[in-house]
């Protein structure tokens, strides 16, 4: 029997050449956010970049367990580890980064911006169920040892709603500390 070759992109992956220029950039990409949040009078931009990390944490360490338990495989992750982190935890940074600003415009501009965003958020729901199903007909990745793809769909809830909690808490901390003691008995 014969080996298949790994995706183009999983190869490229896998090279030490096409690994170390991953995560160089992906460290350089990562620096330029962080310069770019913590410039002076942008305090709430710490609150969005500490949420969207937030993000990738969770689903770097879903994504750590689910390997490690047998529950995922595939060509995706045959990629040495280390470049893994430095493809997915920008990449999901930099989502939370979008989904959190969605959020925070959506508080911003309607009256039921929490309730639109669950809305939205549930409708990951059927999205992840389906995608799932084929990509793992297209042979991506598979999902064994009592996983399921409603099981990654609650993972998927979880990943989404990380960083809108941690956002949350900063934000009501920083406006509690910030606020007189006459303004906080109101």
């Amino acid at each position: 029997m014969q080996a298949v070759a790994p995706p183009p992109e999983v190869a490229f992956f896998q090279s030490g050449l096409g690994g170390s220029v991953t995560i160089v950039v992906s460290i350089a990409a990562f620096a330029a956010w962080l310069f770019w949040a913590a410039r002076p009078g942008h305090s709430d931009r710490l609150r969005l970049v500490a949420g969207a990390i937030a993000m990738a944490l969770a689903n770097g360490l879903i994504t750590l367990i689910a390997v490690r338990a047998g529950w995922w495989s595939g060509p995706f992750f045959t990629i040495p580890l280390g470049v893994q982190l430095a493809l997915n935890l920008p990449a999901f940074a930099a989502g939370g980064a979008l989904w959190l600003a969605a959020y925070r415009w959506l508080l911003g501009h309607t009256r039921h911006g929490f309730a639109i965003f669950t809305l939205v958020a549930l409708a990951f729901i059927p999205i992840v169920v389906i995608v799932d199903g084929v990509n793992i007909g297209r042979e991506q990745f598979t999902v064994g040892n009592g996983y399921t793809v409603w099981w990654d769909a609650l993972a998927g809830q979880i990943v989404l709603w990380t960083p809108m909690v941690v956002y949350e808490t900063l934000r009501r901390r920083g406006a509690r500390s910030t606020s007189s003691p006459q303004q906080m008995a109101v």
